[in-house]
C-alpha cells in the first residue's frame, strides 16, 4: 500500500495512533540516520524494505507545527506491526522528509 499523505485522517495524532493500535500495531518505529528502526527488534531498515500498512495525515487546528504523518508499518525482521510519527509541512526535519518520500514515493512537505 503506497502512502496517500494528501487526505487528511482529521484525527489528532494520539487519535491516529490509538485507531492503529486498535488495528495490532502495537511497536514503534522511529527515523534513526535516514533509516526506520523497530522498537521491537531494534533493526534499521531502508525506507524502501518496510511494508505501509496504514497512513494517516494530521493536521493540527491552527498551527503548522502541528502537522505530522502517522503511518503503520510492519518490520520484514520481525513481523512486528507499529507506528511511525513523523513532522511535516513548513517544520518537517529535512532527513525524516527524505524517509517519508521512500516510504511512499510522495512528497508529504509539498
Amino acid at each position: 500500500m503506497g502512502m496517500s499523505p494528501d487526505v487528511p485522517s482529521g484525527l489528532t495524532v494520539v487519535e491516529a495512533i490509538e485507531q492503529l493500535r486498535s488495528q495490532g500495531h502495537r511497536d514503534d518505529f522511529s527515523i534513526v540516520d535516514g533509516a526506520v528502526r523497530c522498537g521491537r527488534c531494534g533493526h534499521a531498515h531502508p525506507a524502501e524494505d518496510l511494508v505501509v500498512t496504514a497512513v494517516l495525515r494530521v493536521e493540527g487546528a491552527s498551527d503548522p507545527a502541528d502537522e505530522a504523518i502517522v503511518a503503520g508499518l510492519a518490520c520484514a525482521a520481525c513481523q512486528a506491526k507499529g507506528v511511525l510519527v513523523a513532522g511535516y509541512g513548513p517544520t518537517e526535519d529535512p532527513s525524516e522528509a527524505a524517509v517519508l518520500w521512500r516510504l511512499g514515493g510522495s512528497n508529504p512537505g509539498t
